[in-house]
């Protein structure tokens, strides 16, 4: 037996043991059993009281004693032992409310809850003042509940009463406090469960299970920022086991082969895989509030909720199981609610769940195989269970607005030794805008830029506020678009930026997110800034550099009869004799198209190998300059007609002739359709 079992069974015994001394008779076994106890020798005092003429001594408390001693051992054998002497003192004081409880508790710990309702209410009947035992009510018919697969609702209802009971009786039961609005919100008494939260909030600021609740019924009502607030605070009161299995990274969260790089990296690389997921995952990541990982705290709450084994005082012996640990709380935090349930309860009780998709619908299907609540797949079904572990993540979070069309490229340029610009081009189809919005209404647009380094940390963040007649319109292909360029002065580094645009009501959201190298440019080697490709004309936003006029293709995207036009930047020529000599080739190639990894060791997410396996290029050019610069720049159309509709990449190398440094850069666009 545990030490902490051992201590829990002689605290909940020592009342027991002193509420009157220990008969003569027995050869002073009871007295001996008691010291036994006293010394941490549960087995001696079991046997000295197992070998006692318990009837001839008359007294009900140590048939109590023993029962719990036995039903504390923890095993099966030792709860049908408990329950063996139990019984038969229930025959022989049946008016003893002591012995009613202690009979409820031991048919509690086997499941056998009808037995222990029927054992508690009658010594509730016998003694009206046992605020314990309308707890442990309560108790019983709450998991009872959970047990019959979350589906009999006359036992929430009687959980609910008697857990009401409990607490206008004792109103310092925390834990029937817990229960009582984890019943009432089962029972879609959502206000109910928020108003009484929000009482025990005040009463128990230490309990993270209150704004747990209050979160989550706020988020149902779509309260999102008001609901982070609350689940952040509940967080905090968390321990750290428990603050994990809302935060971290796991099994709920990933796919089995991202869990095993998380789990084989240390501390340091997994706290910026967390952040990178949790921010990839973010349908906004330029706001603060993250409703990805929001949805997934509502979902892990949910998941305890309604499918764990409640942890209750160790005398009762029941092992907890919390949800996030069961199987289908592992689904449910991953895929988010079914959107149908069919239930069985027959002797084979299971459960059906349906996800439906655009494209199939999954069933899960799970089985209570060992009659305990706790439901899993079965055997014949596994195939499911490795589908469910090797899928990521699946948010079912819809945002209230438009969800708009656009294309969105950064490009980092230096400035001087210290600084670049990252200029962050965009355009949005302002045809799906103007036929979404009132114009009378929504006379402001707000532009949102957030930046984060490599680390995923956040690093420089810009707001924008615009008046209609501050986006200009220009003519697409097949729709009109808004154009829009900020610039950004930032530290030479790694970027991965998000960019959002939205209407003062946040009728219409364009999301995008994308990344910029600048960390090539610092020092004086041989460099080369991005590569911004352009397109034809200057109508729209455009920017100047280097007295070039700039009109940014942030699609990068050329149709047939359209050459591809770029434009970069080179640093730190060598002068001989006055002049700078470097040679520059063009070469366009396949993009690799290579599988995605979600994390490199640093957590980055990995979407390209560059000069990996470049082949013949499709387009190859050379040309050779002479200036009189450190510093210069370069714009070139290059006829892409030969080349398939398809993705491809442009390489551009830049050799310094004087010193024979070299540099290279690349940049991926699409080509639509061929001439001819």
């Amino acid at each position: 037996m545990s030490l902490l079992i051992r201590t829990g069974v002689f605290l909940s015994l020592l009342s027991l043991a002193v509420t009157a001394p220990a008969p003569a008779g027995t050869g002073g076994n009871t007295r001996k059993a008691l010291d036994r106890l006293a010394d941490g020798d549960t087995l001696g005092a079991i046997h000295l009281l197992e070998h006692c003429d318990l009837e001839g001594l008359g007294e009900p408390r140590w048939f109590v004693l023993l029962g719990r001693l036995h039903r504390c051992g923890g095993t099966i054998v030792d709860r049908v032992k408990s329950q063996y002497v139990l019984e038969r003192a229930v025959q022989l004081f049946p008016d003893n409310p002591d012995v009613l409880q202690e009979m409820g508790l031991t048919y509690f710990s086997r499941t056998f809850y009808p037995d222990a309702a029927r054992s508690f209410k009658r010594a509730v009947e016998l003694d009206p003042g046992l605020c314990e035992t309308r707890y442990k009510l309560g108790v019983t018919y709450y998991e009872r509940w959970k047990l019959r697969v979350n589906a009999f609702w006359d036992d929430a209802d009687e959980a609910r009463q008697w857990l009401k009971s409990a607490l206008e009786c004792d109103s310092s039961n925390c834990d029937a406090a817990v229960r009582y609005v984890n019943v009432l919100y089962a029972l879609a008494e959502n206000e109910e469960a928020l108003r009484t939260s929000e009482c025990f909030a005040r009463r128990f600021p230490s309990v993270p299970e209150f704004p747990l609740m209050i979160g989550t019924v706020a988020y149902e009502q779509r309260r999102s920022s008001y609901a982070d607030s609350v689940f952040v605070a509940a967080m905090a009161l968390m321990e750290k086991d428990e603050q994990a299995a809302y935060s971290s990274l796991h099994r709920n969260v990933l796919g089995y082969d991202d869990l095993a790089t998380y789990e084989e990296s240390g501390d340091e690389d997994r706290a910026v895989m967390e952040r990178a997921f949790w921010i990839n995952g973010d349908p906004d990541p330029t706001t603060d509030l993250n409703e990805r990982f929001l949805e997934h705290v509502y979902r892990t709450f949910r998941a305890d909720l309604f499918f764990s084994n409640s942890k209750v005082h160790v005398a009762w012996t029941r092992p907890q199981v919390r949800g996030w640990n069961t199987e289908r709380g592992e689904v449910s935090i991953k895929f988010g609610w079914p959107d149908k349930i069919y239930a069985t309860h027959g002797g084979d009780r299971q459960e059906h769940w349906t996800y439906v998709t655009p494209f199939q619908n999954h069933t899960f299907v799970f089985t209570d195989r060992f009659l305990n609540g706790n439901l899993q797949i079965p055997p014949d079904k596994s195939s499911k269970l490795v589908y469910a572990r090797h899928e990521n993540r699946v948010t079912s979070f819809k945002p209230s607005a438009v969800l708009i069309d656009g294309a969105v490229d950064a490009v980092a340029f230096k400035d001087d030794d210290l600084t670049s610009s990252v200029y962050v081009t965009a355009q949005i189809n302002a045809d799906s805008v103007l036929s979404s919005v009132d114009l009378a209404s929504s006379r402001d647009w707000y532009v949102r830029t957030r930046f984060f380094d490599y680390d995923w940390m956040e690093t420089h963040t810009d707001a924008e506020t615009l008046g209609v007649a501050d986006l200009p319109v220009v003519e697409g292909t097949e729709y009109r678009l808004f154009d829009f360029v900020s610039r950004h002065q930032m530290p030479f580094d790694s970027y991965v930026f998000a960019f959002t645009f939205e209407d003062n009501l946040s009728t219409v959201l364009a999301t995008y997110n994308g990344q910029s190298d600048g960390s090539g440019l610092i020092g004086d080697a041989l460099a080369s800034s991005g590569v911004l490709l352009l397109r034809e004309g200057r109508t729209g936003a455009s920017f100047v550099r280097r007295d070039e006029l700039l009109t940014a293709n942030p699609w990068r995207t050329y149709a047939a009869g359209q050459p591809l036009r770029a434009y970069f930047e080179i640093y730190n020529l060598h002068l001989s004799e006055g002049r700078s000599r470097y040679r520059v080739t063009y070469e366009i190639h396949d993009h690799p198209d290579k599988p995605r990894t979600h994390w490199n060791r640093l957590g980055r997410w990995v979407t390209s190998i560059v000069g990996a396996g470049d082949g013949a290029p499709y387009v190859a050019q050379t040309f050779t300059r002479v200036g009189f610069h450190h510093d210069t720049s370069e714009k070139i159309a290059i006829d892409v007609d030969v080349l398939k509709g398809g993705r491809y990449r442009l390489i551009v190398t830049v050799e310094d002739i004087n010193s024979g440094e070299r540099t290279r850069v690349d940049k991926s666009f699409y080509k639509v359709g061929k001439t001819g």
